[in-house]
């Protein structure tokens, strides 16, 4: 099972906002397209949750393929030499 949501890219905005829980990758295509529009950011969950999810925590996550690691480049002085160090 999957899990997308379309985030506001404006931190100040507060309120519901759609997601999806899905193991229809047409669905998800679908969730995207209408979702993905000016003043949202759509993310997907980066573990494959358990079939029956119906929530996203730890309890849930049935695997992870892989791990990542999130730098986040706003807070970076010199941005591509020092990213490209840590990565």
């Amino acid at each position: 099972m999957q899990y997308l949501a379309a985030l506001w890219d404006d931190k100040a905005k507060r309120g519901p906002f759609p997601q999806l829980y899905t193991n229809d990758p047409k669905e998800a295509e679908e969730f995207i397209r209408n979702c993905d529009r000016e003043g949202r950011t759509v993310v997907r969950c980066v573990g494959e949750l358990a079939d029956d999810a119906k929530e996203r925590r730890i309890e849930t996550i049935k695997s992870l393929s892989f791990l990542h690691g999130d730098i986040d480049l706003r807070e970076l002085a010199d941005v591509a030499r020092t990213a490209l160090r840590k990565s």
